[in-house]
């Protein structure tokens, strides 16, 4: 059997990182999702895939970088 060699604790600065991206996430997904159930209860029907395409772009990709930012906090280089 080999000793598994635990993976070395992450700094402050990746903490910092990956609390800043978990927040991205967070108010960027979160709130996109939430105006899109509000939005389209208004839109009766007619422009919903619009109004979720907007949200998607506005929302999605802030959601996609703080995930990236994250990821990287917390995987990068971590052996």
């Amino acid at each position: 059997m080999t000793d598994a060699v635990p993976k070395p604790k992450l700094t402050a600065i990746r903490w910092i990182f990956a609390v800043i991206g978990v927040l991205i996430m967070i108010f960027a997904g979160g709130c996109s999702l939430f105006f899109d159930l509000i939005l389209s209860g208004y839109s009766n029907g007619n422009n919903t895939l619009g109004v979720f395409g907007i949200l998607l772009l506005y929302g999605g990709l802030p959601f996609l970088l703080g995930l990236l930012i994250w990821r990287l906090a917390v995987k990068f280089r971590r052996v």
